[in-house]
């Protein structure tokens, strides 16, 4: 039987008392463990350790932390300051950050990018943006480009509004058009949806109204056009999100909110919906997407004061999509909120870090929090672990692979998790990609995402989860193979979307999902796309059936592009591009319109 992974468990804890509760129900936090370090900023690297850092980078103010030894080892750098950063892994599994300070002095952002190479465990120094960014956002795109926006330049008020994208392949930034120009000051929540737009959920500093970005079109659209408040928001599934709390940054002594907001983005007509709301309001703090995709919030306080450790909120929360609701779990012993971070490790656990730093300066600040607790979700107490005995290093868009594990016929769901990379309230690099999966004695055939849009190239966490709801440890693998697949593109009347990846420097896999195609018949064909197009007939006419695929050898290198075409002209068919590289042009996605020609010009 066929299973689609995105088991939820229920957790009726309403009338629970927490103090006479067990870990199988509210959880169970670590010691406090000393940090040399306030872990404003923190990444969850494919090594499995984690690289943070505080308000400076000079004099130990970056540490990779070794959770297996519970070791610290500086990696110090100073060219920049990365205090107030962006940052998200590229598809190499670099950490690529963006930004930061200059000077210590607020709101003055640095052109400078910076990357850290979790193999060597070595900074070293990235191209410069068009613009300085403090508080800027990263968000890693289906191609594996990365697109950067947000934060101020030079003063509170001068924003750094035009949004650029970062070409790994290139090595360089180009700004968008002038039309895509928006401001958002501090750390827009930004991701991007399965068809390919970018979406700013929230912002860190105020409460904002929702618009999407058209990437080829380079315009924003007003997707609900009220003023939907939330300090952290999460893509809990793709195209679906949750945010809560009161957005802040500067703005001390007001009342926190416990408010809860869900958008899907999925539906025809989305706008937030108010659902039930936490047990406590917050500000400041984190919400960790966890493998049987609940989400966890720790930490916050009652009020918009940074450090206001008087009203902090100790206790986690745990949210149902299912339900929608909200269970109280364990306390946590330090308080966690302005500066606070929170990672989901590979073996399920949550590092809770940070809080402190308020007055944004290097010297000590009686707030800091230099420590970290790790969170056991109550899952971990509810039986053995199910374990992933072999899974592939890496895994090919829109394939099917193979995951050992002697637990087959107790997995009740499959999924994908990006290492996290996280600061003020949002991370930027989560996600949870649910897979479909068939078991057999001893193995799962899973089938993996079908292109970069709902899960970006680049490393992941591979989970499994059992009946009882209790996660596996975590195996690494990397997706997106050797190439760059083709997000799929709107459909048209026919079918679903042509995807092509490349194999190699003279191969390339196409693969296109339909019930049939074998009459009247269709033609792959492809061109170059140097001037109008002039499209080659490759491949005869198409006999694909569902989950087909086929490789054509000795075809051109370069930036190709695809098409379906109906040989009758009655059909509509889709078009992608199968580089080894980032997508060229700003019409890569589309729909190709009915040809009876293959050269007609008709498809742009």
């Amino acid at each position: 039987m066929m299973r689609l992974g995105a088991f939820f468990l229920a957790l009726p804890l309403a009338s629970l008392s927490i103090a006479s509760a067990t870990p199988d129900q509210v959880g169970q936090w670590s010691a406090v463990h000393n940090w040399p370090i306030v872990a404003v900023h923190a990444s969850l690297l494919p090594s499995g350790n984690v690289l943070a850092w505080t308000d400076y980078t000079a004099n130990s103010g970056a540490q990779i932390w070794r959770r297996s030894t519970n070791t610290f080892v500086p990696k110090s750098f100073s060219p920049v300051s990365l205090f107030c950063s962006g940052h998200v892994l590229l598809a190499d599994g670099r950490l690529f950050v963006v930004g930061g300070i200059v000077g210590l002095q607020d709101d003055l952002g640095p052109r400078e990018t910076t990357f850290f190479d979790p193999a060597g465990e070595v900074w070293s120094q990235g191209p410069l943006m068009s613009q300085g960014r403090y508080y800027p956002t990263a968000t890693v795109l289906g191609d594996g480009r990365v697109f950067v926006s947000g934060g101020t330049t030079t003063c509170g008020t001068c924003y750094a509004d035009r949004p650029e994208i970062y070409d790994p392949v290139a090595d360089m930034f180009t700004p968008l058009a002038v039309t895509a120009q928006r401001a958002f000051k501090y750390y827009p929540h930004n991701y991007q949806l399965p068809d390919g737009r970018i979406i700013v959920a929230a912002q860190d500093d105020k409460a904002i109204d929702t618009r999407v970005l058209d990437l080829a079109t380079q315009q924003w659209t007003v997707v609900d056009s009220r003023i939907i408040d939330g300090h952290s928001s999460v893509m809990y599934l793709p195209g679906k999100f949750m945010k809560s709390g009161k957005a802040t940054a500067d703005m001390q002594g007001y009342p926190a909110v416990a408010t809860t907001f869900t958008l899907d983005m999925t539906q025809p007509s989305p706008q937030w919906q108010a659902t039930a709301p936490m047990a406590y309001p917050r500000s400041y703090h984190n919400l960790t997407i966890l493998p049987n995709g609940h989400v966890l919030v720790t930490g916050g306080g009652t009020t918009t004061t940074k450090v206001d450790y008087a009203n902090a909120v100790h206790a986690a929360e745990l949210w149902s999509p299912v339900t929608r609701t909200w269970t109280t779990l364990a306390s946590s012993q330090r308080p966690r909120m302005y500066h606070s971070t929170a990672l989901l490790l590979p073996d399920a656990t949550v590092l809770v870090a940070g809080s402190g730093r308020q007055n944004g300066r290097s010297q000590p600040d009686p707030a800091d929090q230099q420590n970290a607790e790790i969170f056991s979700p109550p899952y971990l107490f509810r039986g053995p672990r199910p374990v992933i005995s072999g899974a592939p290093d890496v895994v090919s868009y829109g394939s099917v692979f193979t995951v050992a594990t002697p637990n087959a016929a107790q997995i009740a769901s499959v999924a994908l998790l990006a290492p996290g990379s996280v600061t003020h309230a949002f991370n930027q690099n989560q996600r949870y990609v649910p897979l479909a999966f068939t078991a057999s004695a001893g193995a799962l055939s899973v089938q993996a995402p079908a292109h970069g849009n709902l899960a970006p190239p680049g490393p992941y966490m591979l989970f499994i989860v059992d009946t009882n709801g209790v996660p596996s440890v975590s195996a690494w693998t990397r997706i997106g193979g050797t190439g760059t697949l083709v997000p799929p593109v709107p459909d048209g009347a026919f079918g679903s979307p042509l995807r092509a990846s490349r194999l190699s420097a003279t191969s390339i896999g196409l693969t296109w999902d339909v019930a049939s195609c074998s009459a009247p018949g269709y033609h792959v064909v492809y061109g170059t796309r140097a001037g109008l197009p002039t499209y080659q007939v490759a491949g005869g006419v198409c006999s694909l059936g569902t989950g087909g695929s086929f490789t054509w050898s000795g075809v051109p290198t370069g930036n190709l592009w695809f098409v379906v075409v109906g040989d009758d002209g009655a059909v509509e068919g889709s078009w992608g591009d199968a580089s080894a590289g980032p997508r060229k042009g700003t019409t890569a996605s589309g729909v190709c319109g009915k040809t009876s020609r293959v050269n007609s010009g008709a498809c742009p």
